[in-house]
Protein backbone atom coordinates (compact mmCIF):
# COMPACT_ATOMS: atom_id res chain seq x y z
CA UNK A 1 0.00 0.00 0.00
CA UNK A 2 2.81 2.63 1.33
CA UNK A 3 4.80 1.80 -1.98
CA UNK A 4 1.55 2.12 -4.61
CA UNK A 5 0.64 5.37 -2.45
CA UNK A 6 3.90 7.12 -2.31
CA UNK A 7 4.16 6.87 -6.33
CA UNK A 8 0.97 8.53 -6.96
CA UNK A 9 1.10 11.77 -4.14
CA UNK A 10 3.84 12.04 -6.23
CA UNK A 11 1.91 11.78 -9.53
CA UNK A 12 -0.92 14.69 -8.00
CA UNK A 13 -0.75 17.83 -10.06
CA UNK A 14 -0.05 21.04 -8.36
CA UNK A 15 -3.12 24.22 -9.38
CA UNK A 16 -1.35 26.40 -11.55
CA UNK A 17 -2.17 30.21 -11.23
CA UNK A 18 -0.20 32.82 -13.84
CA UNK A 19 -0.68 36.29 -13.94
CA UNK A 20 -1.20 36.92 -18.60
CA UNK A 21 -1.27 40.67 -17.40
CA UNK A 22 -1.23 42.90 -15.38
CA UNK A 23 -4.83 42.27 -13.01
CA UNK A 24 -5.99 39.30 -15.31
CA UNK A 25 -5.09 35.76 -13.81
CA UNK A 26 -5.33 32.22 -15.49
CA UNK A 27 -5.41 29.47 -13.15
CA UNK A 28 -6.02 25.25 -14.00
CA UNK A 29 -6.99 23.42 -10.75
CA UNK A 30 -7.32 19.50 -11.49
CA UNK A 31 -10.52 18.44 -9.52
CA UNK A 32 -11.07 14.70 -8.97
CA UNK A 33 -14.31 12.55 -10.10
CA UNK A 34 -16.66 12.35 -7.36
CA UNK A 35 -17.69 8.73 -8.03
CA UNK A 36 -15.76 6.18 -9.67
CA UNK A 37 -16.16 2.58 -10.47
CA UNK A 38 -13.26 -0.21 -10.21
CA UNK A 39 -13.39 -3.32 -12.21
CA UNK A 40 -11.45 -5.99 -10.48
CA UNK A 41 -11.08 -8.89 -13.02
CA UNK A 42 -12.25 -12.02 -11.76
CA UNK A 43 -11.12 -15.62 -14.23
CA UNK A 44 -8.65 -18.53 -13.07
CA UNK A 45 -6.50 -16.50 -11.63
CA UNK A 46 -7.72 -13.17 -9.81
CA UNK A 47 -5.58 -10.49 -8.95
CA UNK A 48 -6.65 -8.67 -5.66
CA UNK A 49 -3.54 -6.37 -6.06
CA UNK A 50 -5.51 -4.68 -8.69
CA UNK A 51 -7.73 -3.33 -6.21
CA UNK A 52 -5.08 -1.43 -4.40
CA UNK A 53 -3.61 -0.50 -7.82
CA UNK A 54 -7.05 1.43 -8.78
CA UNK A 55 -8.12 2.02 -5.33
CA UNK A 56 -5.69 3.65 -3.64
CA UNK A 57 -5.07 6.82 -6.40
CA UNK A 58 -8.68 7.50 -6.45
CA UNK A 59 -8.33 7.71 -2.82
CA UNK A 60 -5.58 10.09 -3.19
CA UNK A 61 -7.32 11.70 -5.75
CA UNK A 62 -9.95 12.67 -3.48
CA UNK A 63 -12.74 10.37 -5.36
CA UNK A 64 -15.72 10.90 -2.55
CA UNK A 65 -17.40 7.24 -3.67
CA UNK A 66 -15.59 3.81 -5.08
CA UNK A 67 -17.41 1.42 -6.46
CA UNK A 68 -16.17 -2.03 -7.28
CA UNK A 69 -17.53 -4.69 -9.40
CA UNK A 70 -16.09 -7.87 -9.98
CA UNK A 71 -17.78 -10.70 -12.35
CA UNK A 72 -19.49 -13.49 -10.99
CA UNK A 73 -17.97 -16.89 -10.98
CA UNK A 74 -17.49 -18.81 -14.05
CA UNK A 75 -20.12 -21.77 -14.30
CA UNK A 76 -20.41 -24.28 -17.20
CA UNK A 77 -23.75 -23.82 -17.59
CA UNK A 78 -22.74 -20.39 -19.18
CA UNK A 79 -19.93 -20.85 -20.98
CA UNK A 80 -21.40 -24.04 -23.36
Amino acid sequence: YSNIAKFHKAQKPQPIKVETQPGVMCEQVTRPIQKVGLYIPGGSAPLPSTVLMLGVPAKIAGCRKVVLCSPPPIADEILY
